[in-house]
């Protein structure tokens, strides 16, 4: 909804909103976020919301998924570096999966940011797992030598792969992790943990 001021009835008017993210500074004031919340009672749907703002105030526990699109080139992999360290809660994220998928080309930058990603999971203690690496980027992240942390015991053929794994290693080691320790294992290609 758009609170305007005085404005003549026309008939339709083309909202200038429409799939616009980001309004002009002083529209966005104006402008009120409306949605629809839907379940098949009204029990489900206040548990939905109380859970959302949950998980806003104190994130989510478990994984974090990035699913990559495009061309990699350092710009993108920079900002990628950028989510993931804003967006991954040292005490409440176990699991990083990068998703490789829809990525067609990785420049040089790229593949040293992306590296630096898993490093800087592994020593936070993250377990990381990447799925749909081509045969294309595979052959230029190897050539460059910047496999250090993308093992193949790390990587999946496709997200149910990797994203299964995740969760195998979580509902594995969930006791340890509710007393805080870190097993130091990753999970290997079979989705077990492997000796890191």
């Amino acid at each position: 909804l758009f609170a305007s001021g005085q404005r003549a009835r026309k008939g339709a008017v083309p909202n200038p909103y429409f799939q616009n993210v980001h309004p002009e500074h002083i529209d966005a004031g104006r402008l009120i976020g409306v949605a629809r919340l839907d379940g098949p009672t009204v029990q489900g749907v206040v548990r939905m919301i109380d859970r959302t703002l949950e998980a806003e105030a104190q994130g989510l526990i478990g994984r974090a998924y990035f699913d990559l699109g495009g061309p990699l080139s350092f710009g993108a992999a920079a900002d990628l570096g950028h989510h993931v360290r804003e967006r991954i809660s040292p005490q409440r994220h176990t699991s990083l999966v990068l998703d490789f998928s829809r990525v067609p080309f990785m420049d040089v930058s790229a593949a040293r940011a992306v590296e630096t990603i898993a490093q800087d999971a592994s020593h936070a203690g993250k377990h990381l797992y990447v799925c749909g690496i081509n045969d294309a980027v595979a052959a230029s992240r190897e050539g460059l030598g910047v496999n250090e942390h993308l093992t193949l015991e790390v990587r999946f053929a496709n997200r149910l792969e990797a994203l299964t794994a995740a969760r195998d290693w979580i509902f594995e080691n969930t006791a340890s992790l509710d007393a805080g320790e870190d097993t130091g294992e990753k999970a290997g290609a079979n989705g077990k943990p492997a000796a890191a």
